[in-house]
């Protein structure tokens, strides 16, 4: 299995936002994963954090530029 984790709050990491969750809730969320997927965020909120970042984003920013002709 591979793992695309996001941020993480620990004391290397003591920005605490939205999307940043615990080493434990993490670690949980990759193990009750397992044998259902072959790649995971590991958590829902860094899934949306990366859905945002990817897929969402590319396509609010292409659309965009259609808007305004560029």
């Amino acid at each position: 299995m591979t793992v695309y984790p996001g941020c993480v709050f620990t004391r290397m990491n003591p920005m605490k936002s939205i999307t940043t969750i615990t080493p434990e809730q993490h670690a949980e969320s990759v193990i009750d994963s397992l044998g259902y997927d072959s790649e995971t965020v590991g958590h829902y909120i860094h899934g949306i954090q990366r859905y945002i970042m990817t897929a969402g984003a590319f396509n609010h920013i292409i659309s965009f530029f259609r808007r305004k002709g560029i």
